[in-house]
């Protein structure tokens, strides 16, 4: 904001040398109309943002509650109103801080808020129990963040505590999570259950703090616990080297209520792996996506795995795994049902049909060629997995073989494969018929022409599934049009077990998904879902990182 002398001069201000050596304001000469005068303005932005939020403050509440209404949601105002919470006092009339919360919904601008105010009734405010940040945090965020989190945990009595932090892209900079976890009170953090940091840089330093607060034996008997209920933890792409996986290990190997670890997209090495899968934890889920173990790192998982009877579910897409590595996994899949994803991999029809073929008696041997001899001489088929992902694998071989094996399995993921659609087809029908096959709840198909290169976004963050009584066959994707829609659709009316066909095609409007026998009972054109009645037998859910929401479909 600037202004020149004669605008001065008619309220009435005098600008004399005094306001300039404490720094309000500066002065320069500007033309103007009637020749050169002074102009002034505030020597940085933040003091005429400051004397704004002043003058808001001394306003009446009427006259207040105006301006929030008009300018609430200004991007260029939301400085000026947090100078503003900090300055007025809303112990008696909260409807102020309610009305410009509404106007800006912003987690992080309401956090920056309740930190100026220091007042327990703003905190209140909060309408859910999960905070996720998907800003790039300062030093003054992160106190903010720990501050709120903590008057929330200390009050709640009228509010729910936090049991769900997700820091998503918080940027680069260093100790940023020992900063928030050491602001954090104990109290609060007794309180978390999912911690999320994604996308943003963990130092040593950090790693050492979050150890010391997973850390529960040593303070078993004491009222410091730090991250007691701690069930879920996300490190994805956090830069963590092979000497922050050890000092994640130090509390690790003390913890026994983490269930689900996820360390996507990270730079540690086999090193650090073998660190890790040393730990005698309790974990039911491990999320190692997209850190290029190759075979070395498959046998290192492998040889953690053996003998644990608690880990349910384990992701390894995206690692360079081909079939030695494979093969050292499919030794070693015995005990409790395993999900395991092994998509946008190398292993081709060997190491595929191995996994179905293990047996659970063999040893982990430390050459690739002989577990791959081992596991193809006498193998009877055993098979203990309970979900199988092999989209965009390369498979070479017949399907069939695999699903020849799936007695357990409930939901196969083929998709993205190169199988054509005779073989696809020729797939559906062996699942229809044969009892090998009567656990299987979903078979995933998508793309099995395969033109090239192709993306495919299903939901983000979010996972969608459908809950059936029969099959739910996934052919989307296939570059189907109407006539040899209602051609496959005819075929699979004959197979009882066959619930529901999902068929997205880009060659079939909304109209084409009106087919005799078939309704269409998920309306959307990003996931048609044609059933057959009884439409009581679906369901459909999707789910976010942990947790799982089902409806019904009709």
């Amino acid at each position: 904001m600037t202004t020149n002398s004669q605008q001065v001069k008619t309220t009435g201000l005098e600008l004399n040398d005094e306001a300039h050596s404490l720094g309000l304001v500066t002065t320069n000469v500007t033309a103007g109309l009637c020749g050169y005068l002074n102009s002034y303005s505030f020597l940085h932005l933040t003091l005429q943002e400051f004397l704004a939020a002043y003058h808001l403050s001394k306003l009446n509440d009427e006259e207040q509650m105006s301006l929030i209404q008009k300018y609430g949601g200004a991007i260029h105002m939301r400085t000026t109103w947090k100078f503003y919470f900090g300055l007025v006092s809303f112990e008696v009339g909260l409807d102020r801080a309610k009305k410009l919360f509404a106007r800006v919904y912003n987690e992080l601008f309401q956090i920056q808020c309740s930190y100026e105010a220091k007042q327990s009734c703003v905190c209140q405010l909060f309408p859910r129990s999960s905070l996720f940040l998907s800003d790039t945090l300062s030093s003054y965020d992160i106190s903010a963040v720990a501050y709120t989190i903590s008057d929330i945990a200390t009050h709640m009595s009228t509010m729910k505590p936090f049991n769900n932090v997700c820091l998503f892209s918080w940027g680069p900079g260093n100790d940023k999570l020992k900063l928030l976890l050491n602001q954090i009170s104990d109290r609060a953090l007794n309180y978390i259950e999912d911690l999320s940091v994604r996308f943003g840089d963990v130092s040593i330093t950090d790693l050492e703090t979050l150890a010391d607060k997973l850390k529960l034996n040593k303070m078993r008997h004491t009222e410091i616990q730090g991250l007691k209920n701690l069930k879920h933890l996300e490190l994805e792409s956090v830069q963590m080297s092979d000497e922050g996986v050890a000092e994640l290990c130090a509390g690790l190997n003390e913890n026994q209520k983490l269930e689900y670890l996820d360390l996507a997209r990270n730079s540690f090495s086999v090193i650090g792996l073998c660190k890790l899968m040393q730990i005698d934890w309790h974990l039911q889920q491990l999320d190692l996506r997209w850190n290029n173990i190759g075979d070395e790192g498959a046998i290192a998982v492998a040889r953690g795995l053996k003998g644990n009877l608690t880990l349910k579910s384990i992701d390894l897409s995206n690692n360079e795994i081909h079939n030695a590595g494979v093969e050292a996994l499919s030794l070693v899949l015995q005990g409790n049902a395993i999900n395991l994803d092994l998509s946008s991999n190398n292993c081709h029809s060997l190491g595929s049909e191995s996994l179905l073929s293990s047996r659970p008696d063999a040893d982990i041997l430390p050459d690739p060629a002989k577990n791959i001899e081992a596991a193809s001489s006498g193998a009877t088929p055993y098979c203990n997995l309970h979900t199988l992902n092999l989209s965009d694998n390369c498979y070479d071989g017949d399907p069939l073989t695999i699903i020849s094996k799936i007695k357990s399995i409930s939901r196969l993921n083929l998709s993205q494969n190169t199988l054509g659609i005779s073989k696809a087809m020729s797939i559906v029908g062996y699942v229809a018929h044969s009892n090998n096959c009567r656990e299987l709840k979903l078979l995933e198909l998508k793309d099995v022409i395969f033109h090239g290169f192709r993306i495919i976004f299903d939901d983000g963050f979010y996972e969608y599934g459908i809950l059936s009584k029969g099959l739910i066959v996934n052919l989307s994707f296939n570059d189907i049009d109407k006539k040899t829609a209602v051609s496959l659709l005819t075929t699979i009316q004959n197979y009882d077990r066959v619930r529901g066909v999902l068929l997205k095609s880009d060659r079939i409007s909304d109209e084409d998904y009106k087919i005799p026998g078939y309704k269409n009972v998920y309306p959307y054109t990003a996931r048609p879902l044609l059933a057959r009645a009884p439409y009581s037998d679906l369901n459909f859910y999707y789910k976010d990182t942990h947790r799982e929401t089902r409806c019904s479909i009709l």
